[in-house]
C-alpha cells in the first residue's frame, strides 16, 4: 500500500488530499487467481491541523439540481462554488486544483504499481466502443443512418410487429449522433 498526500488551498482552510493505491488478491474457490490494484482517494478540509470536514470535492454552479442548497446557504446564483462535503468555498478553482492533484497522484501510483488509471481505462473503453459504433454504421450503411428519435420509433414498431409488443429481440441500430460521437473520440 502507497499514500500520496497534497494540500490545497480552500479559501481560508487547506483542503489535504490522499490518494491511496494498493493490490488485493482475488480468490476463486479459495485460490488465488489474480491480484487487482485499488485506488481510493480522500479530501480533507482542515484548518489549524484540525480535521472540519471529510469529502468529495465538487464545482458547484446554480441549476436546478444545487438551487436548494444555493439558497439556503445563501450563496450568489451567478457564481459557482467549490464544495467538500458541507464546507463550501468561492470559485470553482479549488475544485479544479483538487481534481488535478488527485489525477497527478494517481498517475504517479498507477506507474509505481505498473498499472493504468482509471481515466486511462475509461479512455481505452470509450475507443473500443466508438470502433465497434463505426463498424456497425459501416455495416448499416453511413448515407443510411437515422437520427435517434428516428430509431426510436423504428424499435418501437419492429416490437410490436416481430415480438407482437412483448419483451424480443430488436435489431440494434447506429444512430446519427451515435457515430458521429463515436467519430469525434476516435479522431482524438
Amino acid at each position: 500500500m502507497k499514500s500520496l498526500n497534497k494540500e490545497v488551498k480552500f479559501g481560508k482552510a487547506i483542503a489535504r488530499v490522499t490518494v491511496t493505491m494498493f493490490a488485493e488478491n482475488v480468490y476463486l474457490d479459495g485460490q488465488v487467481t489474480s491480484e487487482k490494484v485499488i485506488t481510493t482517494n480522500k479530501v480533507e478540509i482542515t484548518v489549524d491541523g484540525k480535521v472540519l470536514e471529510t469529502g468529495y470535492a465538487k464545482v458547484l454552479e446554480y441549476n436546478i439540481l444545487t438551487d436548494t442548497l444555493y439558497i439556503k446557504r445563501g450563496l450568489d446564483i451567478q457564481k459557482k462554488y467549490t464544495s467538500v462535503g458541507n464546507a463550501i468555498t468561492h470559485g470553482e478553482k479549488p475544485g479544479l486544483e483538487i481534481k488535478n492533484a488527485i489525477e497527478e497522484m494517481e498517475k504517479e501510483l498507477a506507474a509505481e504499481f505498473e498499472v493504468k488509471t482509471e481515466k486511462e481505462v475509461a479512455k481505452e473503453e470509450a475507443i473500443v466502443e466508438a470502433q465497434s459504433i463505426v463498424e456497425q454504421a459501416k455495416k448499416e450503411g453511413i448515407e443510411n443512418l437515422k437520427s435517434a428519435t428516428e430509431i426510436k420509433n423504428w424499435r418501437k414498431k419492429y416490437n410490436v410487429v416481430n415480438n407482437e409488443g412483448g419483451e424480443g429481440y430488436v435489431p440494434i441500430k447506429v444512430s446519427e449522433e451515435q457515430y458521429s460521437r463515436a467519430i469525434k473520440i476516435l479522431s482524438q
